[in-house]
């Protein structure tokens, strides 16, 4: 039978249980990555990466936005959480599903995650790549099921992975304020391509995050049932003209349905498959000690050479 062994943080020094993956203080990842976890090209829709690159050349503005807004909104955000919001609990049935999806993804870091009361079905991540927060919605947790949860954080959890944070706010930015930049810039013509690049890369982002929920959970039943869940419930269209669609941050409906199908069927579904299948089956093996004796290690190590026993 495998030991719990108890481990030190690297970054804040608190004693964890090997099992919890994230520091139960700091939310650090408390072992390395490996070449076996998933990383973002692993389920990045093309498209993703082509609207990334046209955003990138628009230069220095969208990244100093996003920073602008998120150094001087960040701290009272985190304020407002803590008088409107609930903590979530480590340990507890979201905090677990978050583990084992940032788990499975890699993530560095897992967010600080908190439930609002709300009659919208909606969860969001925020705040920067190294102090994520997640936000999800009271009636999400009411009206999903277990496995419709792990799509809605796994779709989440992934745009921490793929780095989308930081130009998610500034489109977000200028969708909201694009009024107030112009007059900061003096030239309202220059918002409106830059605003359609950031939005259109917004949209093909969800298509690379929908993938990797996808991915981590297997189960497109599970990740079709969660989507026209939160459309329904939040009075959505199923379908949206196609003007419209060029001012949203989302795709429409019917197109996250199709392109997930698409993924699900393709070669690359079954890579990443596959991938977390090894990952699994080698995943004693992948930490500094042993699971039998507690010993000390080399990662990779297939035996003990404390106690002689095998981890595969």
């Amino acid at each position: 039978m495998l030991a719990t062994v108890e481990v030190f943080c690297g970054h804040c020094g608190v004693i964890n249980r090997s099992d919890r993956v994230f520091c139960l203080r700091c939310r650090r990842r408390l072992f390395p990555i490996s070449k076996f976890d998933l990383n973002a090209d692993d389920f990045l829709y093309p498209g993703d990466k082509m609207n990334l690159s046209i955003v990138e050349d628009a230069g220095w503005l969208p990244g100093v936005l996003a920073s602008v807004r998120l150094g001087g909104h960040e701290k009272s955000l985190r304020e407002s959480l803590s008088r409107q919001a609930v903590r979530v609990a480590n340990l507890s049935d979201l905090d677990l599903c978050m583990r084992g999806c940032g788990d499975r993804l890699g993530l560095e870091v897992l967010p600080e995650a908190f439930v609002i009361p709300s009659a919208v079905l909606n969860a969001a991540v925020t705040g920067t790549e190294r102090s994520p927060l997640l936000v999800v919605t009271q009636v999400a947790l009411q009206v999903l099921s277990a496995a419709e949860m792990e799509m809605l954080i796994g779709h989440e959890l992934a745009h921490i992975k793929s780095r989308h944070m930081l130009y998610h706010t500034a489109a977000e930015s200028i969708t909201t304020g694009g009024s107030l930049l112009a007059s900061f810039l003096g030239a309202g013509l220059i918002v409106y391509p830059i605003q359609m690049s950031l939005l259109a890369w917004h949209r093909e982002s969800e298509i690379s995050a929908d993938r990797a929920a996808i991915l981590l959970g297997g189960d497109l039943n599970a990740f079709e049932s969660m989507l026209t869940k939160t459309l329904l419930h939040n009075g959505g269209e199923v379908t949206g003209d196609a003007i419209s669609q060029l001012f949203r941050t989302h795709p429409e409906h019917a197109r996250r349905l199709s392109l997930a199908r698409e993924f699900y069927a393709s070669r690359d579904f079954a890579r990443g498959r596959e991938k977390l299948r090894q990952r699994k089956e080698l995943a004693k093996t992948l930490i500094p000690f042993c699971g039998f004796c507690g010993s000390r290690k080399l990662v990779r190590a297939n035996y003990c050479g404390s106690c002689g026993k095998s981890l595969v």
